[in-house]
């Protein structure tokens, strides 16, 4: 995958994700910020709420720009050898995965392990990519294509692909309880062709507007 990530524009690194604030507790003091990248967003963070915040980030030059911001930065696979065992030394009551289960071979494996971080009560928060997002429904069932891009939810680093539906599974199956989950980037409200299915579908195609979903999911101890 890092071969892959070498062709990133700095921007992809960089992203504020300021959507996402409001879903950490502003009571979280130790926080593990998963794919940190150059620390922008867990910088916002310990400007709000002066909390300890350790990140781990794949590509070295964005890892040192983060180590800069942040309170410890390792560079690497947060699940390797060399660097699972210095995360699990501390335990967090907050733990970050914006946009990265997506990229995982086994995100239901990693949960598990990162769950094992976590303090009784902690919280997850993850972003995650919308497969039923109406820009990718067109593309599969009116244009019939499925051609991967530079970035979105075809995104060509993208591994694995989720729904508003199977979300839940994921996050259950690694005995985590769900108790926040909200679509996120999408427009203020559908085209109209797409506001009619979901008209005629009674409401069953909501999740097509977001272009993400943000969860909380809380580790139940």
């Amino acid at each position: 995958m890092s071969a892959i990530y070498q062709d990133k524009q700095a921007a992809y690194f960089g992203a504020q994700r300021k959507e996402m604030l409001p879903f950490i507790d502003q009571a979280a003091t130790r926080i593990l910020d998963i794919g940190c990248a150059d620390g922008t967003f867990s910088a916002a963070l310990k400007a709000r709420q002066g909390c300890h915040v350790t990140g781990v980030e794949l590509m070295p030059e964005p890892a040192n720009l983060a180590a800069e911001r942040l309170d410890a930065v390792y560079t690497g696979d947060a699940f390797s050898p060399e660097i699972y065992p210095q995360l699990a030394a501390a335990r967090y009551d907050c733990i970050i995965l914006n946009d990265v289960l997506e990229h995982l071979v086994d995100p239901w494996a990693a949960l598990i392990r990162l769950r094992e971080l976590l303090m009784p009560g902690g919280t997850l928060v993850a972003s995650i990519p919308n497969l039923r997002y109406f820009r990718v429904l067109k593309s599969l069932v009116q244009d019939g294509e499925f051609f991967y891009t530079d970035k979105g939810v075809l995104d060509r680093t993208h591994l694995r692909f989720f729904t508003a539906k199977t979300i839940p599974q994921l996050f259950e199956s690694a005995g985590l309880e769900i108790v926040r989950m909200e679509g996120i980037n999408g427009p203020k409200r559908l085209p109209p062709k797409y506001a009619i299915l979901n008209w005629l579908g009674g409401g069953k195609h909501a999740d097509i507007r977001w272009l993400q979903f943000a969860v909380v999911a809380r580790n139940p101890g």
